[in-house]
């Protein structure tokens, strides 16, 4: 669908083999899935299901704080960033934001800094940019040494932008407070499957569930039924352009991969 990382751009183009993509087919889905990790870690919705499911009606452990107020750092606003960073505001929280291509009718109402006063200033950090050489690993140790104890990390966008050992060590050293994830570097070993009945081999995926400030969901994010419509209708619109030879701005070629 959107991302293209595990394509040899360059050997199919060579091939004359044509790449198509949906780009696009519901920022609101993700975007609206990061909010929902922001709440749920916060307010400890998930583990206040579980108690009350037991009858345990306690509200020990379960204290959270107000977005209202607080500097919320979007990395990447194409169009989930755009709407992310829209529905913070909302909450009443400053968005800080970084891109390479900063968008001029956001930069109005979002704040637009470098990587490094984001990741200083941010109470709040959600990634929404692309993989690239550039982006690999965004997150490690040097950049989290930056970041304000105790932040919230938000990545619903690719998992190798995150260096998960880094991420563990922060975690046990609550330089990360909060963490939730979408996606996972190693995901293609285990989302999408049901692993119930099986041992888990990963040490580093079950490193990360087993904090209590950590929240993990299986790639999830662009679930819903607007987006799945959106996907299909795309994907054919492309075999059809395809079909009958003509231009599409959903292609990846040489030129605007570059």
């Amino acid at each position: 669908c959107a991302g293209f990382n595990n394509v040899d751009v360059e050997a199919a183009s060579a091939r004359g083999i044509r790449i198509m993509r949906v780009p696009a087919y519901s920022p609101h889905a993700v975007a609206e899935h990061a909010v929902a990790l922001i709440l749920s870690l916060n307010r400890k919705i998930h583990k206040a299901y579980h108690r009350v499911r037991e009858n345990n009606f306690s509200l020990e452990r379960l204290e959270g704080f107000d977005l209202y107020g607080k500097t919320v750092g979007v990395v990447g606003t194409g169009n989930i960033g755009r709407v992310f960073g829209t529905i913070m505001q909302g909450f009443g929280c400053q968005i800080l934001a970084y891109d390479l291509f900063p968008q001029d009718d956001l930069k109005k109402s979002f704040e637009y800094v470098e990587l490094e006063p984001l990741f200083t200033r941010s109470d709040i950090i959600s990634l929404h940019c692309p993989l690239t050489p550039d982006t690999h690993q965004l997150i490690k140790r040097e950049s989290i040494s930056l970041m304000k104890p105790g932040v919230m990390l938000i990545n619903t966008s690719r998992g190798k932008l995150i260096h998960t050992g880094d991420v563990i060590e922060a975690l046990k050293s609550r330089q990360i407070g909060y963490l939730g994830i979408d996606v996972y570097a190693e995901e293609e070993k285990l989302f999408f499957k049901d692993l119930s009945e099986r041992i888990v081999d990963d040490d580093q995926i079950a490193r990360l569930m087993s904090f209590p400030n950590v929240l993990v969901t299986a790639h999830q994010g662009f679930l819903t039924h607007e987006a799945l419509e959106q996907i299909a209708q795309t994907t054919l619109q492309n075999v059809r352009d395809f079909m009958s030879g003509k231009d599409n701005h959903n292609e990846i070629t040489l030129k605007n991969f570059k």
